[in-house]
């Protein structure tokens, strides 16, 4: 969820699409912290606790990112299959 406030706030500062690379990089930099912290905190890092951290934080934003540029592609393949 936090990761989800992270884009939509990224979005907003930034002024871009969430659809551009800038909200989902500005999420992943936060989960790189996220984890440094993590790293400092524990003394250790824990291999599968972040992996699974990182895939968690970063799909559905990967998501809304894949979805919204692709969206325009599949929304006009449809209108020209309709016209013909």
């Amino acid at each position: 969820m936090q990761a989800m406030k992270v884009l939509l706030l990224a979005r907003i500062i930034s002024g871009r699409s969430s659809g551009t690379l800038i909200p989902l990089s500005v999420v992943a930099l936060a989960e790189l912290g996220n984890e440094v912290m993590d790293r400092l905190h524990f003394g250790s890092r824990r291999r599968p606790g972040t992996s699974m951290d990182v895939l968690n934080t970063l799909l559905w934003p990967a998501v809304i990112c894949i979805a919204v540029r692709v969206s325009p592609l599949l929304l006009n393949g449809a209108l020209e299959r309709q016209s013909e």
